[in-house]
């Protein structure tokens, strides 16, 4: 009878899966990878990655939520930066844009991917991950930064902002076009407010 994972063994394997996973996802896609493939990468049976994931897309949003969680850790102390709130706000977003290529499976989170994840997933599942995107967002009430627009709204348009400058990257005029883009967000949301303490 196969002995079960020891906790640490769980733990290398859901790294493993969360490293692999992101790999085969970005270079390959969400909907052509395959649970053989992630097992596989992995170095365990198939039948084992369900005891860490029901479904690849349940992988796919462990993925993108552990390494959004990531970002922001550490994004956090630009927003901390004894710096008025629309410059530390504009420095978070170029930062994040830039530190974004260490996570390219954050750049692959659009409206298809949102849409197979609803059809695969149990809509509960989906609705609290992209709600942990509105609680990652409490970061900006710590530091006391303001915004003129509800956080929700907030949140929507830095991901869209975001996500189009992604997609625009090989564009040779790009770096232009994110420069305008955040400062023209950063100015229209952002209220201003004094120094943070």
């Amino acid at each position: 009878m196969p002995r079960g994972f020891t906790q640490s063994e769980k733990d290398q394997i859901k790294d493993l899966l969360r490293k692999k996973g992101q790999e085969l996802f970005v270079s390959q896609g969400l909907k052509k990878v395959t649970i053989d493939e992630l097992a596989s990468a992995a170095h365990i049976a198939k039948g084992s990655f369900y005891t860490f994931y029901k479904t690849k897309e349940e992988l796919f949003l462990d993925i993108s939520g552990y390494y959004q969680q990531k970002l922001f850790d550490e994004l956090e102390p630009i927003l901390a930066a004894n710096l008025p709130s629309k410059k530390r706000v504009s420095l978070f977003l170029k930062t994040a844009l830039e530190r974004m290529k260490d996570y390219p499976l954050l750049g692959m989170v659009n409206s298809e991917v949102v849409e197979l994840l609803y059809r695969k997933l149990p809509q509960e599942k989906v609705d609290a991950e992209l709600k942990d995107d509105i609680l990652r967002a409490d970061i900006f009430k710590k530091y006391n930064i303001h915004f003129h627009y509800s956080i929700e709204i907030v949140i929507k348009t830095l991901q869209i902002a975001v996500l189009a400058c992604i997609q625009n990257q090989s564009d040779h005029d790009n770096s232009q076009v994110v420069e305008i883009l955040i400062e023209s967000i950063v100015e229209k949301v952002v209220r201003d407010d004094e120094i943070c303490d």
